[in-house]
């Protein structure tokens, strides 16, 4: 019998130096302006449309997963998760728009 491996994978729409949300409480965590990182709201969707079109190809990836870290560095508890929503939110109308085959 031969079996045929089929790999999953998730992919993560924030990075660690750049694309990520910083654990401040919201609205701060999508609109501040940070010194040598520029806007946080634009800086994190700009990083996470790259990742989506450069993955969306595959048909092996099975989702993606946008700021996970925020559950462990947010010290002012869900303070930040509206900008988790508002990041997924705008991920998911880049992702409706036409021409991008998702």
């Amino acid at each position: 019998m031969i079996y045929q491996l089929i790999y999953q994978v998730i992919v993560p729409l924030n990075g660690k130096d750049w694309g990520f949300l910083p654990a401040f409480p919201a609205p701060d965590c999508y609109t501040q302006e940070i010194e040598g990182y520029g806007n946080v709201g634009v800086n994190a969707l700009s990083f996470a449309k790259q990742v989506v079109k450069e993955f969306s190809q595959f048909n092996n990836t099975l989702l993606f997963t946008v700021a996970n870290e925020l559950a462990q560095n947010d010290k002012n508890g869900w303070a930040a998760f509206p900008c988790v929503k508002a990041l997924t939110r705008d991920v998911h109308l880049y992702q409706a728009c036409p021409g991008l085959a998702v």
